[in-house]
C-alpha cells in the first residue's frame, strides 16, 4: 500500500485561484496572499477548507463621505 500525502485546496474568493496547500497543514487564521490577485486572506475554517479576505489588513478611507468629487 503507497502512501500518498493529501492536496487541500481552496478558492480565492477574489479570483477563484486554486490555492493549493500541499506542503503545509492550513491553520484558522494563518495569513496567505492570493498569488494570482494579490488579495490578503486568511483561513476561517480547515474543514471544510474556506478562506475569507484578511480583515486586518482592510482598506481603511482617508476621505470625508461629505467631500463632493
Amino acid at each position: 500500500m503507497a502512501i500518498t500525502k493529501q492536496t487541500t485546496v481552496a478558492l480565492c474568493p477574489d479570483c477563484e485561484e486554486e490555492l493549493n496547500f500541499s506542503r503545509t497543514t492550513p491553520k484558522v487564521g494563518q495569513k496567505i496572499v492570493c498569488p494570482n490577485c494579490e488579495a490578503p486572506l486568511a483561513v476561517v475554517s480547515v474543514r471544510p477548507l474556506e478562506l475569507a479576505w484578511d480583515e486586518s489588513d482592510e482598506f481603511e478611507d482617508d476621505w470625508d463621505a461629505d467631500d463632493d468629487w
